[in-house]
């Protein structure tokens, strides 16, 4: 069971278990022994996704019911077996956020792939995490849950809004928190970032040459010895959002040095794999 569970922020949706076997045609053929559970394995994940932005029109949360679908779907090429799932939001001091995480957990079962699948699409149309055509909304217990927890993170940055109209986005701040709020940390699970990275709070971009690798490094090093580094020891980090938005105000080579520094920063933290979903569109 994931930590911090209530009644008002865990939701707890389990799966009909698809029991599938050779002789009831799993996909395998014919007398063909079903392929091994342990060749499809399961992994906790989670997500973080910045709201920051949402009180003054943010652009990509709006996104964010869209890609967590996507992520957890394990056909996508961004996709994750996942069994558990834990979002929290980032705002402008995540550490000290008071609203509770959503807090799924998925109940995954087949004796192969095809088994496996089908399971995996029951539990996201139950929770309602599924693509939905341009100009619909996904709707769903996980969806609501979801939006509740959007809507306190706005109201808090509303609130702070009214001392400091300078905020930024605590990014770094959120991916520890979100190790505090899973069981075993981060470490073997699966994590998606929902973000454009731009004016993280910790992280001072208009000071910080982002075309130099020596400079981005310095700046990693400066987070380390400042404990602001999250513990992604053992983690795969999937991004999603990155640059979405600046072309206006940033050139396509910058951009690209951003996706970089967020990169670098993940596997500086400890992550073993680091991907960007947003290239992909």
């Amino acid at each position: 069971m994931l930590s911090r569970t209530s009644k008002a922020s865990a939701l707890l949706l389990t799966a009909a278990v698809l029991a599938v076997t050779a002789c009831s045609g799993d996909g395998t053929g014919g007398g063909e022994s079903a392929e091994d559970d342990s060749a499809f394995p399961t992994r906790a994940c989670g997500a973080v996704v910045d709201v920051s932005g949402s009180a003054d029109g943010g652009r990509v949360v709006e996104r964010a019911s869209e890609w967590i679908a996507e992520f957890l779907d394990p056909a996508s090429s961004s996709g994750s077996r996942c069994d558990r799932l834990v979002i929290t939001v980032a705002i402008h001091n995540s550490e000290a956020l008071t609203c509770d995480p959503v807090e799924l957990e998925i109940a995954v079962s087949g004796a192969n792939s095809r088994a496996q699948n089908a399971s995996w699409e029951r539990n996201r149309q139950e929770t309602g995490f599924v693509p939905v055509e341009e100009g619909e909304t996904p709707s769903g217990p996980g969806v609501d849950a979801w939006e509740e927890l959007r809507a306190c993170g706005v109201r808090m940055i509303e609130e702070r809004s009214n001392q400091d109209n300078k905020l930024h986005s605590d990014v770094l701040g959120a991916l520890r928190k979100l190790g505090d709020l899973m069981d075993d940390g981060l470490d073997g699970g699966r994590i998606a970032v929902v973000s454009d990275g731009e004016h993280n709070a910790e992280t001072h971009f208009g000071e910080l040459d982002l075309g130099s690798a020596e400079s981005r490094a310095e700046e990693i090093e400066r987070l380390r010895e400042e404990g602001l580094l999250p513990d992604l020891s053992g983690a795969e980090v999937v991004f999603y959002g990155l640059g979405s938005g600046l072309e206006a105000s940033w050139t396509s080579s910058e951009v690209t040095r951003l996706k970089d520094f967020w990169e670098e920063v993940s596997l500086a933290a400890g992550a073993t794999a680091v991907d960007d979903a947003s290239a992909a569109e």
